[in-house]
């Protein structure tokens, strides 16, 4: 099988600063490098206390070589993106004179498309953007970035969007590109069920995420008020941290739940997957998601998932593997609590991996983005 020079170009990647920042896009990258060599070009733009116009840094990551690109702000306005472009040139050219050049540039996320049109003109190579950004259902682009992205993303030989739901959204900006569909990537050798299935009388319910409006906790414990009207058989794990933290703990002391609700905080990704072996049931309360990774991986840790009708969670969620609920609405969330836990023996952890992993593990995402490359480097090359 041939294997090809692949670069993501992406400004969302995890850092020292901000180890959860563009994790799907690493994961990606990962499940890619089972079958092809990967670059990545990351783009953490202006940089504090920065000496040098262009900062370069390159290091390796497991299978990944990685390239953080940081900048001086530009002295004349307006005009510090030209050392972003100039940045992402010098690792490109490279590259391009190492002994593996690069075969195809893979943009993560719309902001990093034009790079990849631009430079894929130039070293006459196919060009593809992956796409997880929430922005389109949402609609949070500016006029400017409704034009570059019509004006780029059209220039991509393919869009690789999470979900179809993500996929009507950028097609309704007017992107006339061939779409595929291929979801966010998980490592089964990290998320996988316990060797044996958990037993506790007091069942663990799950919550993994950053402590932000967006991910609506304060639903959740409204949630779990009710359903502590009908059963006490539970407790609730939040884990995660942000701005929200004093409010989630000032409504957990009014509602009467500090007996079964802990916030321990942040916690590095291999104890996600700890806790996920601990717990009976994963839950999202989120008002908007794409394709959050964690239900992937709460799916691949055989947990039913309790989560939100929104964004692309219809397509991951059905009765076989969980329960929807709409979005906003505590007493809808509460009976979908309620019916997960009084049918749990429904649900076998073994089942719920075996078929999370034929859809998102790195083989199989990462077999799926080589056809993709496959095709259109083949192209190409005729």
């Amino acid at each position: 099988m041939a294997t090809y020079h692949s670069v993501f170009l992406t400004h969302w990647y995890p850092n020292q600063q901000n180890p959860i920042n563009g994790v799907f896009v690493r994961e990606h990258a990962l499940a890619t490098a089972l079958f092809d060599q990967v670059s990545v070009i990351t783009i953490e733009g202006i940089g504090p206390n920065s000496a040098a116009p262009l900062q370069i840094r390159r290091e390796t990551d497991e299978a990944l070589t990685v390239y953080r690109l940081r900048y001086r702000r530009a002295r004349l306005p307006k005009s510090t993106w030209l050392r972003r472009w100039l940045g992402v040139k010098q690792i490109l050219s490279d590259l391009a004179q190492s002994n593996h050049p690069p075969d195809i540039l893979h943009a993560h996320v719309y902001s990093s498309a034009d790079l990849a049109a631009i430079f894929g003109r130039i070293y006459h190579i196919p060009a593809v953007m992956t796409e997880h950004a929430s922005s389109y259902p949402r609609q949070l682009f500016t006029p400017w970035q409704r034009f570059k992205l019509r004006l780029f993303v059209n220039q991509m030989q393919c869009i690789l969007p999470v979900s179809q739901d993500l996929a009507q959204h950028i097609q309704s900006y007017g992107i006339r590109r061939p779409f595929h569909i291929i979801p966010n990537a998980v490592n089964p050798a990290i998320f996988h069920p316990p060797a044996m299935k958990r037993t506790a009388a007091q069942r663990l319910i799950l919550h993994v995420g950053s402590l932000i409006p967006v991910k609506a906790q304060d639903i959740l414990l409204q949630a779990l008020h009710l359903l502590r009207k009908r059963r006490q058989d539970f407790r609730c794990v939040l884990l995660g941290e942000g701005p929200q933290r004093p409010q989630l703990e000032a409504l957990v002391e009014t509602l009467g739940l500090k007996d079964c609700v802990e916030l321990p905080g942040f916690v590095q990704h291999t104890a996600i997957a700890d806790w996920m072996r601990q717990a009976d049931l994963f839950v999202l309360s989120s008002r908007w998601e794409n394709q959050p990774v964690v239900v992937l991986e709460a799916l691949m840790c055989g947990l039913p998932v309790v989560a939100p009708r929104v964004g692309g969670l219809p397509e991951m969620i059905t009765p076989s593997n969980g329960r929807l609920f709409e979005a906003g609405d505590p007493a809808a969330l509460a009976d979908s609590l309620d019916q997960i836990l009084e049918n749990l023996s429904l649900f076998s952890p073994q089942v719920l991996h075996t078929h999370a992993a034929r859809c998102y593990s790195y083989a199989s995402v990462g077999q799926q983005i080589h056809a993709i490359y496959q095709q259109l480097i083949g192209n190409a090359d005729e």
